[in-house]
Order: structure tokens, then C-alpha cells, then sequence
């Protein structure tokens, strides 16, 4: 079991090959004089920014004709098809504001440093790597921002550094054999992912990723006052274990509701894990500053932007989900009225009824998880005064004149 748990999350795995080249060539003598005059947003790094699940507009086991909000089309990023396969650059993704021009540079399942996965998938990591036609983002951006005047770079990256889907995979493969396993709060291999040597060596990674967006930006020839870059935090997916809408005994929680954890590492998952991977990211940004005082960061905490909207939350459905005696409750289909406020907004792991979903989905924010983003990032945008803050639903729910979940961005939060 433990050899298809991990196959099936291979596409955001981490355990791949890590591969290094592609010398960082000086810069041309670019100049604010000599880029265009329209405004750009841009973002990088891993499946939480480059819009994974996007997508889709909550879950449904039977069919997804009703919660397909974007189609087959969706991840294209370059016409009828995707720049690199597999980056699931979304059209929902959060960068699109709207009120710039925005570009995603992000894919899912990145590194801090670029790799090839499992399957021979090229990830671009946050680096100037180049061999032929493949590039690392960093040098994707300077490239770009030597002719566009970019003013925002949107980051999230370090997760996967801490193996993030090996993790996920330990813990549903613990709830599906709870005799034979320990909770994955305890799992030896679980832990070393999240001790103190590996925290130490992610925080160098994202700092250092960090320096290479400021050096990318440089390179292309800005000042640190031109431009701000908004580090992202990581939201919650999953409720805590009293306010999980499916029992504990049994399987529906996995076979039901795409949801497979045990109430203790529901917990552990809020109380430990998901805290020491956004300390860490804050500790890096930290760093980075210390090294590179004029560089301009802002923290945008996304960690509560789904709260009572997570996978499996008692306040929310699946599409067309029933009840013990076949009354619906959850909503027609995506498109139904109140639906944004009755849906879940994080795609389910999905393990017996693929689909035509991909298994690199499960645990993302789907397109109303996407969309409530783009709009703490519009907000973050400020009109050009950029700041930082923490990404909440607005209290009263609903949508917006663009069609997003109504939102608030906490400044100083």
C-alpha cells in the first residue's frame, strides 16, 4: 500500500533528482527608460501559487460535469497546450488581479532548486538554471522584467522542500491501516521531515531563493525600491478534528470525503506542522532582509483564508452531496445560487475516482480557493503601495462585482 500511496502523489512529490547548471550570465544594462510602460504583476515558485486545482469548483465522486468552473483548457498557459507540462499554471491562479497585467511563472510541485520529478517532469525551481529551452524561474524572471516594468513578485515556495506530499501520503495511508500504523504525527521518517536540522536547511533554501529573486530583479536592472516581493504563507486545507463533518470510524472519511487523516493528526496538522512550515518561511524572509536590508518584503498569511471553507469542514458540502436518506445538501452544481458559500474550497486526494482529475490536485485550493487569493492579492496590491497582511473571509460571505469570495486582507495580520 505504501508504494501506491506514494505513486499516486508522485507528481508532487520531492524525492526526485536535483539537477544544477546554468550559470547566472551578467546582465545587460537595462534601464527603467528602456521597458514598457504597462504595469506587471508577477509570480513564482510552487502548486500554491501557480494555481494546482484551479480548476475545479468543489468536489463530487459521481461525475465532475457540475463542478467544472474552467474545463480541460484551464492549465493551458501557452495556447492550446501548457509551457512546461505538468505546471498547471491555472487561469484562476491568484496573480490574475486584473488590475495589472500579470504573469505566472510558478509550477506545481517546485523546489526552491530546479529538478525533474519522478516521471521526468521538468520543475523549474527558483534558480538561473538553463540547459536548451529549460529555464529556472529566477531567470525566466529577469529575462522578462528586463522588458516589462514589473513592480510586484508574488512567491510561495518551501513546502515541497519539506516533502509535503511524502507527508500527506503517511498520513492517509495511516488512517486506511490504523492497526497496523502508528498516527503519522509519530512516524519516525514523518518527524525527520520536520526536525530542527531539516527546518534549518529549508529556511537556507527559501533564503536563499529569496536572494536569487532580489539578484534576478537586479540583474534585470532594478533598484530594491522598485519593486516589492510578497512572500506567501500557506493556508490550512483540512479542519481540525471537531469540526470534521465525517466520522472517525470507519472509511467515509477518505471514501466519501477525500479526507483521509485521523482526528490526532487532523491536530497535529494545524498545531505542529503546518506552523513550523510558515515560521520557517517567515524566518527565511527574516534572513534575507538581515543579508539585504533594502530589499522590499511583504508577508501575506493565507493560513486562515479558508477557515470553515476547508475539505471536509461540517459548514460546507460536496456538489450534490446527500444525506443519510437522500436529500441533497450540498449545492446543485457550482454555478447555483449561495454555491461559494456551501462548497468546499480545497480539492479532495482523490484515490479510487480519478477521473479526469490528477491525483497532483488533491489538497490545493480549488477555483473558489483560487479566487478568494486573487482577491487578498488584489488588496495586497493596494494600487501599486504594496503591502502585507492576513488573507480572511469577509464575515458575511457572498461574492464580488469579478465573482470571488468576498475577502479582507488584515494589514500588520
Amino acid at each position: 500500500m505504501r508504494r501506491w500511496l506514494l505513486a499516486l502523489f508522485a507528481s508532487i512529490a520531492v524525492g526526485a533528482l536535483v539537477v544544477s547548471g546554468g550559470a547566472h550570465a551578467a546582465p545587460d544594462a537595462a534601464s527603467s527608460a528602456a521597458r514598457g510602460d504597462d504595469i506587471w504583476v508577477v509570480s513564482l515558485g510552487d502548486s500554491y501559487i501557480s494555481g494546482e486545482a484551479g480548476r475545479w469548483a468543489g468536489n463530487q465522486s459521481l461525475s465532475t460535469d457540475d463542478i467544472d468552473a474552467l474545463g480541460k483548457s484551464a492549465y493551458w498557459d501557452a495556447g492550446s497546450g501548457e509551457s512546461i507540462p505538468r505546471c498547471h499554471r491555472s487561469e484562476s491562479a491568484a496573480i490574475h488581479i486584473g488590475d495589472v497585467q500579470s504573469l505566472n511563472l510558478a509550477c506545481s510541485g517546485a523546489i526552491t532548486s530546479t529538478k525533474f520529478d519522478g516521471d521526468g517532469n521538468f520543475k523549474p525551481g527558483i534558480d538561473f538554471y538553463e540547459e536548451g529551452n529549460r529555464k529556472g524561474q529566477a531567470l525566466m524572471l529577469e529575462e522578462f522584467a528586463r522588458d516589462h516594468t514589473v513592480k510586484m513578485v508574488a512567491l510561495s515556495i518551501g513546502g515541497n522542500d519539506f516533502r509535503f506530499a511524502a507527508v500527506m501520503a503517511q498520513c492517509i495511508e495511516d488512517f486506511l491501516v490504523p492497526v497496523l500504523t502508528p498516527h503519522c504525527r509519530d512516524d519516525e521518517t514523518v518527524n525527520s521531515y520536520l526536525n530542527d536540522e531539516s527546518r534549518a536547511e529549508v529556511r537556507d533554501n527559501i533564503q536563499r531563493a529569496i536572494l536569487r529573486v532580489a539578484k534576478a530583479m537586479e540583474g534585470a536592472g532594478y533598484d530594491d525600491s522598485e519593486w516589492t516581493l510578497v512572500l506567501q504563507l500557506y493556508p490550512r486545507p483540512l479542519p481540525r478534528a471537531a469540526s470534521m463533518r465525517y466520522s472517525s470510524v470507519g472509511y467515509e472519511r477518505q471514501y466519501d470525503g477525500g479526507c483521509g487523516f485521523r482526528n490526532g493528526d487532523l491536530e497535529w496538522a494545524a498545531d505542529t506542522a503546518l506552523p513550523i512550515i510558515n515560521s520557517t518561511v517567515r524566518k527565511a524572509a527574516s534572513d534575507a532582509t538581515a543579508e539585504r536590508p533594502s530589499l522590499q518584503v511583504e508577508i501575506l498569511d493565507t493560513s486562515m483564508a479558508f477557515h470553515r471553507r476547508t475539505l471536509c469542514h461540517e459548514d460546507v458540502w460536496r456538489v450534490q452531496e446527500r444525506g443519510t436518506f437522500g436529500g441533497l445538501k450540498g449545492p446543485k452544481n457550482w454555478q447555483a445560487p449561495g454555491a461559494v458559500d456551501e462548497s468546499e474550497w480545497v480539492m479532495e486526494v482523490n484515490l479510487i475516482n480519478a477521473r479526469d482529475t490528477y491525483l497532483q490536485e488533491s489538497l490545493h485550493p480549488n477555483y473558489w480557493g483560487q479566487l478568494a487569493l486573487r482577491n487578498c492579492y488584489r488588496q495586497a496590491w493596494n494600487d501599486g503601495d504594496v503591502r502585507g497582511g492576513a488573507c480572511l473571509r469577509d464575515y458575511d460571505g457572498g461574492l464580488n462585482g469579478r465573482g470571488e469570495p468576498n475577502m479582507r486582507l488584515a494589514v500588520g495580520g
